[in-house]
């Protein structure tokens, strides 16, 4: 998965944390029974225990017995393919659905997969990258990285599937009763303009890999200037949902609408991302080989940037990366 969500410095877990973060999802522990099941000193349980209260999955509980923080949850793939609607069931057998602890890249993971589809969801990614290879770390348990591989021979053209996957996310966030905007060509910012995730779209020997990066929980998203799921849940009043259901309703809209992208293209996107569009009639500069600035006029039906350059000329900008002026 190849995702550029915000980094969030929570610490990158090793194998005894991520044991431990295991043990602790099943029920309150005591320190004794942490000793003797992992045969390790009481020394090294505190350290780990230490660590684990800086990830998003902390601070830790010790009363009764040390345990996750209130409302921290682990993925699971059983619970989250049962929370999936059938529709999206009847696209993605429950045998194509995996969920790692941890992993180096969720992209390069399901490229490697003879199943297809088939999607991975990830607690941590220790060398993932964004686009053009930037590289990125995905704090554990912070948020959802969600991996897919389908066949390229299930869409007549791909031509806007990353735009067209920022608003199956919107669907998603909108039916939690929130609302993001869309920054061309794959950024999910909140309404403040907060980078909420990131999308990467590859394609790869006759496959195609879609990664998503979204933003559960921060432990300080104003310092980071960042923004979170449940972040936006507080801000609107609105509950908190849990990481398996949030993964379930983000299968959803992500299956279907690949099915859907499947049969009508970026076309059937198209008025949904304009109604998202945090660009249009801003003055931006594109990067692509040489800088143009002039003003964003959003995007055509192909997905294209358009741009009305300061010398007057209109140009459709289809790569490189911009910044808002």
């Amino acid at each position: 998965m190849k995702q550029q969500t915000t980094d969030l410095r929570s610490p990158v877990l090793n194998r005894h944390q991520l044991a431990l973060c295991v043990q602790l999802a099943r029920g309150p522990q005591t320190l004794d029974a942490l000793q003797t099941h992992f045969n390790r000193s009481t020394a090294q349980i505190k350290r780990d225990l230490h660590v684990l209260d800086a990830t998003a999955l902390g601070p830790l509980m010790y009363q009764p017995g040390i345990q996750l923080a209130k409302g921290a949850e682990l993925l699971n793939g059983d619970k989250i393919y049962g929370l999936m609607m059938h529709a999206a069931r009847e696209i993605l057998p429950q045998t194509n659905l995996q969920v790692l602890l941890t992993v180096d890249s969720g992209n390069d993971y399901v490229k490697s997969r003879t199943l297809c589809p088939f999607v991975v969801l990830c607690e941590q990614q220790t060398a993932g990258r964004g686009r053009y290879g930037r590289s990125w770390q995905s704090a554990f348990g912070a948020g959802l990285y969600l991996s897919a591989l389908f066949p390229l021979a299930d869409f007549q053209d791909v031509g806007g599937l990353s735009l067209a996957v920022g608003v199956m996310v919107a669907r998603f966030v909108t039916k939690l009763g929130l609302d993001i905007c869309l920054k061309w060509p794959n950024d999910l910012l909140d309404k403040q303009g907060k980078k909420l995730g990131g999308i990467l779209i590859e394609i790869q020997d006759g496959y195609v890999i879609a990664g998503i990066g979204i933003n559960y929980v921060t432990q300080d998203v104003q310092a980071l200037g960042s923004s979170s799921l449940c972040a936006m849940a507080r801000a609107a009043s609105r509950p908190r949902i849990g990481r398996n259901l949030a993964a379930a309703r983000l299968l959803n809209e992500l299956l279907c609408g690949l099915k859907e992208f499947g049969n009508v293209g970026f076309q059937g996107f198209y008025a949904e991302w304009c109604e998202r569009d945090v660009l249009v009639s801003k003055k931006i500069t594109v990067h692509n080989g040489q800088a143009r600035a002039g003003i964003c006029l959003g995007i055509n039906k192909q997905g294209g940037l358009l741009l009305r350059a300061d010398d007057g000329k209109l140009h459709v900008i289809t790569g490189g990366t911009l910044h808002a002026a």
